[in-house]
């Protein structure tokens, strides 16, 4: 009887934590959906940041938010870095950009800088707006000594409405990367 209670209870704790990881996916939609209602540009980026960083950390990938490097010597900020997460023992860098045109090579130039100087790092690019042809084009160049992947927002949506496990599906595109020299694989 012990023994069947507390299978009941672990089954019943099972279930709290389903619920509760499917309340705070529902309430980070809500959230994410609201950013396109923000006309503050500078706010919509910095409030993307805050939903996606939540997202992360409902599947449990750990997170480093808003990561600022300062000089030594009072130089202020020289390096400011989205958010960095961990999956399968590996770090990705994290930008993301909400702007009117699509993502450019020099953004994504600019990103690969920051992965480019520390060891074994890797990079993810989220863009609202898409990417030209030259940013995948330096994306793909980039593959030869690194990992990176690139996102769009509208793909996020779909991620989110069909309820798709999020570190599956980065993990694919990790593959497609790495595999097939792909980084803007939509799958």
């Amino acid at each position: 009887e012990n023994e069947q209670n507390l299978r009941k209870k672990e089954y019943q704790n099972k279930v709290d934590e389903i619920q509760r990881k499917k309340d705070k996916l529902e309430l980070i939609k809500k959230e994410f959906y609201s950013l396109f209602s923000e006309t503050n540009p500078h706010k919509r980026g910095k409030l993307l940041e805050v939903v996606l960083g939540n997202y992360f950390k409902a599947f449990g990938i750990l997170v480093k938010e808003d990561f600022r490097r300062t000089g030594e010597n009072g130089e202020g900020v020289i390096e400011q870095i989205d958010g960095i997460i961990e999956i399968d023992h590996q770090i990705y860098f994290v930008e993301m950009k909400w702007k009117k045109d699509p993502i450019s090579n020099s953004d994504v130039y600019q990103h690969l800088g920051r992965i480019n100087y520390r060891a074994n790092a890797r990079g993810i690019f989220i863009s609202e707006s898409g990417y030209t042809p030259s940013a995948i084009a330096a994306a793909k160049e980039s593959l030869v000594s690194n990992t990176f992947v690139m996102f769009d927002l509208e793909e996020f949506v779909r991620i989110l409405e069909l309820e798709i496990d999020y570190p599956e599906y980065l993990r694919s595109k990790i593959q497609s990367a790495i595999i097939e020299k792909n980084p803007y694989k939509r799958n």
